[in-house]
């Protein structure tokens, strides 16, 4: 299961993220910006980390509705510099799994899965041509996350 929950009142999008990363697997992890353009630096609002996606599941009556409704689930990818390093025991069992391999997994995983794995080769292929003009090492460890 991806890592994933509401957020909180008055708590953002990204605040939620982090939260139940850390809440769920026991580690701190590092939001991913998806490509596009930053917003300028001097811009005078709270930047807050864009989603990869947003997407709508019509879901049944839960703990928060008590009738059927659609979550607007924004998704982000994260990393893990230290997958070893817990900061709190996770609220679920939780183990790595690499790759979009096994066929066990639900296929929204396994399509996460590919996605991350396309992404972190894409963050280490990068790295590699900053490490090579000089520049410092972003991406550690090749170890991320999704976060619904």
């Amino acid at each position: 299961m991806i890592p994933g929950g509401h957020a909180e009142p008055g708590e953002s999008q990204v605040d939620a993220a982090l939260r139940e990363v850390e809440e769920e697997t026991g580690r701190r992890v590092r939001l991913v910006r998806p490509p596009g353009p930053a917003v300028p630096a001097d811009f005078p609002r709270t930047v807050l980390t864009m989603p990869w996606w947003i997407t709508e599941q019509p879901v049944p009556p839960d703990g928060y509705c008590g009738d059927r409704h659609v979550h607007v689930d924004h998704q982000y990818f994260a990393l893990v510099t230290d997958p070893d390093a817990a900061v709190r025991e996770p609220e679920h069992p939780f183990r790595w799994a690499g790759g979009a391999g096994g066929a066990r997994r639900p296929r929204d995983v396994r399509r996460h899965a590919a996605a991350g794995d396309r992404l972190v080769r894409g963050c280490a292929d990068a790295e590699q041509g900053r490490r090579r003009r000089g520049g410092r090492a972003d991406v550690a460890g090749g170890h991320w996350a999704v976060v619904i």
